[in-house]
């Protein structure tokens, strides 16, 4: 029986060797030959890429396919620029400004998922916000219906979306 006992804890210590062995070689692994090639890819830039082969060719070819980088404040001032929460049109006709006005005053701040599916519409012109079902109406608009990310509204003939 003890010859047994030192036979496991012989297997257990060369185990043991083993996986510590296997354990330093990963973390060598991982510290040593990867954090040069992630700090190389970290410094490379866009523009480094495309000055890297200085030939005309190659440089024409890569300047097509790599689009114009630009600074953040470029995006944020684009995007700030326009209404990302007006509704959206969807059928036109004559009298769509009268209604395209009347529509933008509304958005939509979230959808309650249900059986009977909930939207939570804020009218900024009134300073309300309303909690809405489908054929509800908030002043002339119709709660046409809603779904998982956007609420279908009717105003006379017209339809308009309002979307997450």
């Amino acid at each position: 029986m003890d010859f047994n006992r030192l036979k496991l804890a012989r297997i257990n210590n060369i185990l043991a060797v083993l996986f510590l062995l296997v354990l330093v070689y990963l973390l060598y692994d991982l510290f040593v030959f990867t954090a040069p090639r992630i700090s190389d890819s970290i410094k490379k830039s866009g523009t480094d890429i495309i000055h890297e082969d200085s030939s005309p060719q190659n440089a024409k070819q890569k300047s097509s396919d790599i689009s114009v980088a630009r600074q953040l404040d470029y995006y944020t001032q684009k995007i700030g620029a326009k209404n990302l929460f007006k509704a959206s049109l969807v059928e036109e006709s004559s009298n769509t400004t009268i209604a395209a006005t009347e529509a933008q005053t509304l958005i939509l701040k979230g959808v309650i998922a249900g059986r009977n599916p909930q939207a939570v519409i804020e009218d900024t012109k009134t300073q309300k916000t309303y909690f809405v079902v489908k054929n509800d109406k908030i002043g002339d608009i119709i709660i046409d219906s809603v779904e998982e990310n956007k609420v279908k509204l009717k105003l006379g003939s017209e339809i308009f979306v309002l979307t997450l």
